[in-house]
């Protein structure tokens, strides 16, 4: 058995910011853009309260992003961003890509071919030959002829930003949550810039009705003559030709690599779920997946910032280098075994098996790379519960069926609902056990506090359980829990009606075995040394061992309570510091 990467102790580097120097500085580049984007569109809303507010907050923004350090860092942005954006264009070994890829890459494009006159018409004449591009003069040129343009511009650059910031964010555990909220506000922008457009645009147009009024209007504002704008108009067509010739360069370099691609040796990939392809020496298993029609999840696109392209190499592990540092960093987090890779960083050279380990398609068709959100599998740090009634198969040998289930519904009504108060979800019944999960929507630190809480809810609720149940015979229920922290894919499994939200990893498994350890320590609690760090329990109320679990090579760091009453629980913080955890997983 492969041994598990050693996870960094205190705080680990967040997934988020993770990747190559090349990928951050795309990913930076990106966020300045953002941010001036959105606080031009913002500006832009401030027409429904008239073109002075508009102009007022063009100013401050002005104060930064035409200061010499702001233009700099503008002008960086802008340039890192398209220079780097082309190059991973070029880089590409094949069309086939999900949907999102397709649209950000298609807008990306688009982009500089609508935004060149713009700039060109603002920024450029206002440089060149002083003329003011405040909101006044260039909604007097805008309005209403070239509306739909600029309405078109708003929405394809918009558009691209949100992808970009969607499938970075959609890596943090805090996501899911946030997204509602991360989605009413992309809405809320881009309609609110054009309908600030709009009203803004009325109004100059009101207020240049007649040729006298338009004519003074640009005399203020120094609207460029004839001969200037034809030189504006040179000034943009070369951009625009620059641009172009970059596009081809990378359009060429990638016809040129198909045709040395067709004359590299091929190399057989085997999967283990089928089937068996033959991908081209030099790209990456991903890229092979794609190119073969494979179905393979990768929900940050292939820059190793998350592991759900991971696979589990069977065979041809010897004939692949070590990884480098941004996939030992991912998969690191994760605690992944050294024969775990990401496909979307290995380059095969000779014959490999692998098995693909998130979001394979199911026989119903749903593909991982086409779902959305938990759908297609996500990777969590959550605290897991499992729990066991003690002696209940001999109890219901000695019961009719209906007595059985009355006592199964009884008991689970008072268990569910101390794990319900504390956030848990419950994410199935066993029989006379059951799994519940902690922190899936207030994050891991939170949720490992909740499922200690819930552990001292459980055991008082059983002393009311007993009282409830004490005129039908039944002698006292004793439950064995078992609490681990740590990471775990959560997502949709099963076939057809039957496929539901469920958890996987080796943080259940390990929660169901210190559960069964209950049994042989004659106690009702075992917590993980990792659960009560990341809660900030100090353990006390609780015995430290180190014990030996199946599965386990070294022994796990545990606290056995006798019962959860007893754990002493006043000590942890009062809220969560964070949610990044301060100890290794399993």
């Amino acid at each position: 058995m492969s041994e598990p990467r050693r996870e960094t102790r205190g705080r680990r580097p967040s997934l988020l910011w993770s990747g190559t120097a090349t990928q951050k500085a795309r990913l930076l580049s990106g966020l300045v853009l953002v941010l001036f984007v959105t606080t031009h569109l913002l500006n832009h809303a401030a027409g429904l309260f008239g073109i002075e507010l508009m102009d007022r907050l063009q100013t401050l923004r002005f104060a930064v992003t035409r200061s010499l350090p702001g233009g700099l860092v503008l002008v960086t942005a802008s340039m890192v961003h398209m220079v780097l954006g082309l190059v991973r264009i070029s880089e590409r070994r094949t069309a086939r890509m999900p949907t999102w890829e397709a649209v950000q890459i298609g807008t990306g494009l688009l982009i500089p071919l609508l935004l060149i006159d713009h700039v060109v018409g603002t920024r450029g004449a206002s440089l060149l030959f002083g003329v003011s591009d405040y909101y006044r003069p260039v909604l007097a040129l805008l309005w209403p002829e070239h509306a739909i343009r600029q309405t078109l511009l708003v929405l394809i650059v918009w558009t691209h930003a949100c992808i970009g910031v969607r499938h970075w964010l959609g890596m943090a555990p805090w996501f899911p949550r946030a997204a509602p909220w991360l989605l009413a506000v992309a809405v809320l922008i881009p309609a609110l810039a054009l309908a600030g457009f709009v009203a803004a645009g009325r109004e100059v147009a009101e207020m240049t009705a007649t040729p006298e009024a338009r004519n003074q209007l640009m005399t203020d504002f120094h609207f460029p003559s004839p001969a200037s704008l034809a030189q504006l108009a040179l000034v943009s067509t070369a951009m625009q030709l620059a641009f172009a010739a970059a596009l081809a360069l990378a359009l060429g370099r990638i016809a040129a690599r198909l045709v040395m691609d067709g004359r590299r040796p091929m190399v057989p990939i085997t999967y283990t779920a089928g089937p068996v392809v033959s991908g081209t020496v030099g790209a990456t298993l991903l890229e092979m997946s794609r190119a073969a029609g494979v179905p393979h999840a990768s929900i940050c696109g292939g820059r190793a910032r998350c592991s759900t392209c991971r696979v589990r190499v069977v065979d041809g592990l010897a004939s692949l280098p070590p990884p480098e540092f941004a996939e030992t960093v991912t998969l690191g987090t994760i605690g992944a075994p050294d024969n775990v890779r990401l496909a979307c960083q290995i380059r095969p050279t000779a014959p490999l098996t692998v098995t693909r380990l998130v979001g394979v398609a199911t026989a119903a068709g749903r593909i991982a790379n086409g779902a959305s959100g938990e759908d297609r599998g996500v990777e969590r740090r959550l605290a897991v519960m499992f729990l066991d009634i003690r002696g209940f198969t001999a109890l219901a040998e000695h019961r009719l069926p209906y007595d059985v289930v009355f006592l199964l519904n009884s008991f689970y009504a008072r268990i569910g609902a101390a794990i319900a108060d504390e956030g848990g979800w419950i994410d199935k019944y066993m029989g006379d056990g059951l799994l519940a999960v902690f922190g899936r929507d207030t994050g891991g630190t939170e949720g490992a506090r909740s499922a200690l809480n819930a552990a001292v809810a459980i055991d008082r609720a059983l002393d009311i359980l007993e009282d409830d149940l004490a005129g039908e015979g039944y002698r006292h229920l004793g439950v064995g829990i078992g609490l681990h922290y740590g990471p775990l894919v959560l997502g949709h499994i099963g076939y057809g009606e039957a496929a539901r939200m469920t958890v996987i990893g080796a943080t259940v498994n390990l929660a169901s075995r210190l559960e069964g350890a209950t049994r042989e320590r004659n106690c009702q609690l075992i917590v993980s040394r990792a659960l009560a760090d990341e809660a900030g329990w100090d353990g006390d109320g609780g015995r430290h061992e180190a014990i030996t679990v199946r599965g386990h090579d070294v022994p796990v760091e545990v606290f056995v309570v006798g019962r959860a009453r007893d754990m002493r629980l006043d000590t942890m913080p009062a809220s969560p510091p964070d949610d990044l955890p301060r100890t290794a997983g399993a």
